[in-house]
């Protein structure tokens, strides 16, 4: 018997983080990236630390172009955690 099939089944969902600092350009990728996951995540939130670049206006159009996406765009920079 092959295991796989269990294993799939037996899986819980998950949700994704990613934090962007003027990243604008990867951004995407990197979501893509998460969502072509087997099984893909429940929920992607990408989390912008007030970049200077365009990461913000990419952030919101992904959020509105994918269900499972969502923006979090802080108004000025914070650093790491």
């Amino acid at each position: 018997m092959d295991p796989a099939p269990l294993l799939h089944a037996a899986r819980s969902t998950y949700d994704v983080v990613i934090p962007c600092y003027n990243r604008a350009h990867v951004v995407t990728d990197a979501v893509d990236s998460v969502l072509a996951q087997d099984p893909a995540p429940q929920r992607v939130i990408i989390v912008d630390d007030g970049s200077s670049d365009d990461s913000a206006t990419v952030i919101r159009v992904l959020a509105a172009t994918h269900d499972a996406v969502e923006a979090v765009v802080l108004p000025r920079n914070i650093g790491a955690s």
